[in-house]
């Protein structure tokens, strides 16, 4: 169910790959809980195969707005418990980003903190963070410090902008 959820995923077929990717989730979810599996697994490969179900369909959730549900399918998974956290970024910034888009964006930090230590290079959870950081300033104590980590978090992760003076500016003579 999983690769063929995938696949479907790949011809950018989200609502289609919703199907096969839930059973192929609840297939590895009953994995778990009752141990029962084929004797050449381990446990070790059905984490590795919850997580990765978990992470598709609850992208996949994300991306069609159903962001409640990808939550519920993150915390299905313990992504949820910050001293246990899993050392999968791509779980943990999905949940973050679910997070974020119900409104818990102060939950969301501390996993995006975890997806920077174990992604130092991504660009896509330095933009979260300092999107997070900034939505939260009014509540934070310190909203100048939100602020000033957010610009430091831009600054070195992001390249600098550079146009080109004759194809990237906004002529008056172009319609």
């Amino acid at each position: 169910h999983l690769a063929l959820g995938k696949s479907i995923l790949k011809r950018e077929l989200l609502a289609q790959a919703l199907d096969p990717l839930k059973r192929a989730h609840t297939i590895a979810f009953i994995r778990q809980v009752s141990g029962i599996s084929p004797q050449h697994e381990t446990p070790r490969s059905w984490r590795r195969l919850q997580q990765e179900t978990s992470s598709a369909l609850g992208h996949t959730l994300f991306e069609l707005g159903k962001a409640d549900e990808a939550c519920q399918i993150y915390e299905m998974i313990g992504v949820i418990s910050i001293d246990k956290m899993l050392d999968n970024p791509e779980l943990l910034h999905g949940y973050a980003q679910s997070l974020m888009a119900t409104g818990k964006t102060e939950s969301a930090l501390p996993l995006l903190d975890k997806v920077l230590l174990l992604q130092p290079d991504n660009s896509c959870a330095y933009l979260d963070t300092a999107r997070a950081l900034m939505s939260t300033a009014p509540s934070n104590p310190a909203p100048e410090a939100a602020y000033h980590r957010t610009v430091m978090l831009l600054q070195q992760k992001l390249p600098p902008l550079e146009l080109d003076n004759n194809e990237d500016r906004p002529s008056q003579d172009r319609d």
